[in-house]
């Protein structure tokens, strides 16, 4: 269900978006970001600690202070998990993710400064791979994610932006290193990036 609507929305959004161009409040900026992403869960943070995480996100303002975002977010990063049946044993694995978001977007002005704050939907996929045995498991999810971003005008087109982004992402599969309970991907990202006015 949440699958179809975010499809149907991102659709909807490429199609309306040469529309909003013709505009005088119409605005779209490109932003490339970097930081780490944390997990909530404490039993994944012992084994990945913190992810180097990238995202590239564009943001259209269709009136002043109110539009839509989407782009491309990715993490990986390599782990060991500690298995302690008998003998204990440490076996590497990894984790990637790639996640796609359509937000909507309200944001205040002041001067250089920007504060915005996005809601919405994301489309994710995930995989998670242990290395030295014949184990892995990978699958897809339609959750929500929010995002806080502060945005300075550096100069004319250029803006430096911070953003802390949060997501909810229940799997419904029981994970071994949760023992048997049921894995929740949720994380925070704290991200800093430029951005350009690529219109207006």
């Amino acid at each position: 269900m949440r699958t179809r609507i975010l499809i149907r929305a991102l659709s909807f959004f490429l199609v309306l978006l040469p529309l909003f161009k013709t505009s005088s409040a119409f605005e779209l900026k490109g932003y490339m970001s970097a930081g780490l992403f944390s997990f909530n869960d404490s039993s994944f943070r012992q084994i990945y600690g913190n992810f180097p995480v990238f995202y590239f996100s564009v943001d259209a303002f269709l009136w002043k202070n109110f539009g839509l975002s989407t782009g491309v977010n990715y993490l990986f990063r390599k782990g060991k998990a500690a298995v302690i049946s008998g003998e204990p044993e440490q076996f590497p694995l990894d984790f990637s993710r790639l996640t796609v978001p359509l937000l909507a977007k309200f944001r205040v002005l002041k001067n250089r400064f920007q504060a915005s704050v996005g809601l919405g939907l994301a489309y994710s996929t995930y995989r998670e791979n242990w290395t030295d045995i014949e184990l892995s498991y990978q699958d897809h999810s339609v959750h929500f994610r929010c995002e806080l971003s502060a945005d300075y005008n550096l100069s004319g087109r250029v803006f430096l932006r911070a953003t802390l982004a949060g997501e909810s992402i229940p799997t419904g599969v029981s994970s071994p290193l949760l023992n048997g309970g049921r894995a929740n991907l949720a994380g925070m990202s704290i991200l800093v990036g430029l951005g350009y006015k690529i219109s207006r």
